[in-house]
């Protein structure tokens, strides 16, 4: 939702801005042959932040419909699932698939953050491993969760003067995660296959709780 009479969301490879009011569209806007997996806002005016099913993000004015910028992170074989934005125009990018661009089969699966730039147009950091998950903590603060031998180790990664520089968190959890998701201002939720939701507190970078969910 832009607003509370603005919708924007993705049908096939469109963009498509719809007024609620009204029932009607107000722009649809071609952006890729493939899927559009994401929508963020952005803290730019009038724009939203989409990516397609190729790695292809777009910079979309929603409010006339057009393309601002568009840049393609990787080969045209990887499909990424996720996608943030802080104040910084920076996004994270997490889980992409390599596949053989004539049968179209899997060659390798791997995840990966990666944080990009908007305003500069460049990479800053690109992290890749099994089974890695990312969020946002602040402007200049992302916190990544990985796979090692079997068990969830966190890595915070802070940016300071333009560098992002990695420090490993004492934190373990003894499953392998399936899911990370941003609850509020003060607490990231991390869901594991082990049906335990563990809470990280975003000041600390401490598990504050955890509840296990049964059934």
């Amino acid at each position: 939702f832009i607003d509370d009479n603005t919708l924007v969301y993705g049908l096939s490879g469109n963009l498509i801005v719809y007024d609620i009011k009204d029932d009607t569209i107000i722009y649809k806007v071609f952006l890729s042959e493939s899927m559009i997996k994401t929508i963020s806002l952005l803290n730019i005016k009038n724009c939203v932040l989409v990516s397609s099913e190729n790695a292809t993000i777009f910079i979309v004015d929603y409010r006339i419909g057009s393309i601002v910028d568009k840049v393609n992170l990787r080969t045209i074989n990887n499909v990424y699932s996720i996608v943030l934005c802080n104040d910084d125009s920076l996004s994270v990018i997490s889980s992409h698939v390599i596949c053989d661009p004539n049968s179209r089969e899997i060659i390798s699966q791997n995840d990966a953050m990666t944080i990009y730039n908007i305003k500069e147009k460049k990479v800053e950091l690109c992290v890749e491993s099994k089974n890695n998950f990312s969020s946002f903590i602040n402007n200049k603060t992302v916190v990544s969760f990985t796979l090692v031998n079997k068990k969830t180790i966190a890595n915070i990664y802070q940016k300071e003067n333009d560098e992002w520089k990695n420090n490993e968190l004492s934190i373990e959890i003894d499953s392998e995660i399936n899911r990370v998701k941003e609850y509020n201002v003060d607490y990231v939720i991390v869901q594991c296959y082990n049906r335990t939701m563990y809470f990280l507190n975003k000041r600390t970078f401490c598990i504050d709780f955890n509840l296990f969910i049964e059934g």
